[in-house]
């Protein structure tokens, strides 16, 4: 894993912590009772989380690229 990895999994993990904060979804898998409906939701959470982190940094590095090749 490189550093873009590990700060995009960063990234993740503060958006996907706030996302739950302002749903209120608290579901922690390894503490609570197995629950299928809070699973999905958390693991959805996540999952737009790191989709959303992705994209965003995939189309900022993009326009780095793009402005190093006019350069």
């Amino acid at each position: 894993m490189n550093k873009k990895d590990w700060i995009r999994i960063l990234i993740t993990y503060i958006l996907a912590t706030l996302i739950r904060a302002l749903a209120g979804v608290n579901y922690n898998l390894f503490h609570d009772k197995f629950d299928l409906i809070l699973f999905l939701k958390d693991f959805s959470i996540w999952t737009v989380s790191y989709i959303l982190v992705s994209l965003v940094m995939s189309s900022v590095s993009k326009g780095k690229d793009k402005k190093a090749v006019e350069n």
